[in-house]
């Protein structure tokens, strides 16, 4: 009953996503964070504002507000591989200049967007310290066509935190009903006593805990699916800010490992193992008709 990431790795997912109309011409790059985000724009979904993007050295400016906190991250990447927040000391003035000179020197590993630093919604406090949290939302296209959300988690992870001593995940199975927060778990700890009630690292209360908005948070799932259709199952990170859910990005071939120890179940014994079952059976008879044909 497991799905693991041989079978979403390695082309059974891609296979699927096939079975999907490229309602946009062509398929969307979920990873291309501009393409992403210009998409989303497109399509009225609230997600983060791109103030610039630099390559090689060269800043285009798309915005305003270099003065406030910043967050720079690859403009094509999983995993948050190159993020990091850019901010000032309350005591030194911050200088626009100085500020894209940085900007232009990290280009030079990889193109960077450039993004306001998103707050936490008050009701997380002590679950993240600088880091932005994220709810990972799974939505899977059911028999009809129709987003049906199958899984949710609540996400703060290590390496975005300076001062922690660790870069591993953490987060904790939501119930899709109430919004409300299980126990706590890590990506690197396996051991039968390593799910808590309150963050490791911060000794916060997580267990019992309810998701701020999760009703807007669920909803914003789904409409984000029904703009990028041409994928069978999706990972959505949202942020829970003080104005609202704000949709961070798409994962077209996201982590089920992960997912399924945070939920303790396996994919199959899950509200997503019919929906893959019936497109699974869909592939099967499309292999057959073509192998058929030949």
């Amino acid at each position: 009953g497991y799905v693991m990431r041989h079978e979403i790795k390695e082309g059974l997912l891609k296979s699927l996503h096939k079975l999907r109309p490229k309602v946009h011409g062509n398929r969307i790059n979920l990873g291309h964070k501009l393409a992403f985000a210009t998409t989303c724009t497109d399509f009225g979904l609230p997600t983060v504002e791109i103030l610039a993007f630099a390559r090689r050295g060269k800043v285009r400016v798309a915005g305003t507000g270099f003065e406030q906190d910043l967050f720079l991250k690859r403009e094509h990447g999983r995993g948050a591989a190159g993020a990091r927040a850019l901010i000032a000391a309350p005591d030194k003035p911050r200088d626009v200049t100085r500020r894209l000179r940085r900007i232009a020197r990290a280009s030079w590993r990889a193109p960077v967007i450039v993004q306001p630093l998103l707050r936490n919604h008050p009701a997380l406090t002590g679950l993240a310290v600088q880091s932005l949290l994220t709810i990972r939302v799974f939505t899977c296209m059911d028999p009809t066509g129709c987003p049906v959300v199958t899984h949710a988690m609540l996400r703060s992870i290590g390496k975005l935190e300076p001062d922690w001593p660790t870069r591993e995940e953490f987060a904790a199975p939501i119930d899709l009903a109430t919004g409300v927060l299980g126990r706590l778990c890590s990506d690197r700890r396996f051991g039968p006593d390593d799910r808590t009630a309150y963050h490791p690292m911060t000794e916060a209360p997580v267990l019992g805990r309810a998701v701020p908005l999760w009703p807007d948070i669920r909803a914003l799932a789904r409409r984000a699916h029904r703009v990028f259709a041409d994928r069978l199952l999706v990972g959505w990170d949202i942020a829970v800010t003080p104005q609202g859910p704000v949709l961070i990005e798409g994962n077209s071939y996201p982590d089920t490992e992960f997912l399924q120890r945070v939920h303790d179940q396996p994919i199959g014994d899950s509200p997503l193992g019919p929906l893959l079952a019936h497109h699974l059976q869909r592939l099967e008879e499309l292999d057959g008709r073509f192998r058929a044909e030949v």
